[in-house]
């Protein structure tokens, strides 16, 4: 049977968005979880569990620079990141690759994610999917989901851009996805990160589509 859009959709944005707040971008800080919304809450409270407890998983992590493969693509960790996709994988099976800065003790880790690509059900437009996806976050965040122009692609993919903000820990948290589509597979991208360094955050996410390729076996 045909997955629907509602499905695929559903079960690649809202996996990468909450992966992004609970698996890799936590702090050292354990104040701050009960700013959260009743929305926001469950996944406040992952991120400081999960970000407290793997820590002796930084011994997995590749150097930063390194190629990380992913289901079908690599990308190269920007310059100073660590790749932790074992340590993204612990809390969601879903997690394809997992890129982050180095954790520091009251700071937000910014970090961006790829989930496991879905197919692409038949018949589904660009504007169809955008629609759809954006519905997805805003579960997540309990906030506006807007559209954003993407200026770079992803070695040669285009990318629907869309983004929402949050509060997590006390930080107020911006989640940026770039949905790709490929050969007929969705790929959801994110980068997460504190709003006052977007500038920054979208540079990195500049130098990912830059070094992004396909077709790695």
């Amino acid at each position: 049977m045909r997955r629907s859009l509602t499905r695929t959709s559903a079960a690649v944005a809202t996996l990468v968005t909450v992966l992004a707040l609970s698996a890799c971008s936590g702090s050292d800080d354990s104040s701050g979880g009960s700013d959260a919304t009743d929305g926001e809450t469950t996944a406040g409270s992952t991120t400081e569990s999960e970000a407290t407890s793997p820590s002796d998983d930084a011994s997995t992590d590749e150097p930063s620079g390194d190629s990380v493969t992913g289901t079908g693509y690599s990308i190269t960790v920007p310059d100073g990141w660590e790749d932790v996709t074992a340590l993204a994988k612990q809390s969601n099976a879903q997690a394809d690759i997992a890129v982050a800065e180095p954790q520091e003790s009251g700071k937000f880790r910014m970090n961006f994610n790829v989930v496991t690509p879905s197919p692409l059900p038949a018949g589904v437009s660009d504007s169809d999917l955008a629609n759809q996806a954006a519905q997805e976050p805003q579960s997540v965040t309990k906030a506006k989901v807007k559209p954003i122009d993407v200026d770079y692609d992803f070695d040669g993919a285009k990318a629907l851009g869309q983004t929402s903000t949050t509060t997590a820990q006390g930080f107020t948290v911006t989640i940026t996805q770039f949905v790709l589509v490929h050969d007929d597979q969705i790929f959801a991208t994110t980068m997460t990160y504190e709003d006052s360094r977007e500038d920054e955050a979208m540079d990195k996410a500049s130098d990912i589509a830059d070094s992004w390729t396909w077709n790695v076996s």
